[in-house]
């Protein structure tokens, strides 16, 4: 909340009565001034929830998003200032992004891995 754009990522895990439960199980946190700066890497962590609802300490992140600049695009030319006129350019028209997921903690299933790509996309189309 507040300043900070922060995600609520569920899960759902089926009951005993053929029914669903859906809980909380991770939140992405990002960073304070997201937008501010085009040209630097913006972090999100990504936070286990634990079943009280209170989230873990730092040293707990099980992944982290990481949204690229437009400029770390390849470009064909090798010339330095092509580049960093073509890095600004993609920066202001290009709607594209580049999102890297890293997972820290390998305890994470392949359904919350899953999950967690979907949160990427939904990212990616909010941001």
């Amino acid at each position: 909340g507040g300043l900070t754009p922060t995600i609520q990522v569920m899960d759902r895990t089926p009951t005993a009565d053929h029914e669903f439960a859906d809980h909380e199980f991770a939140r992405v946190i990002g960073p304070t001034l997201f937008r501010a700066v085009l040209c630097c890497d913006q972090s999100f962590a990504v936070k286990r929830v634990n079943k009280d609802g209170s989230v873990s300490v730092d040293v707990g992140d099980i992944a982290t998003i990481t949204k690229k600049p437009k400029s770390t695009l390849p470009i064909k030319h090798s010339y330095t200032s092509y580049q960093t006129l073509m890095g600004a350019m993609r920066e202001k028209l290009i709607d594209s992004d580049l999102y890297e997921l890293e997972v820290h903690d390998p305890a994470v299933t392949p359904q919350h891995r899953a999950t967690l790509i979907g949160t990427l996309l939904m990212m990616d189309y909010m941001f």
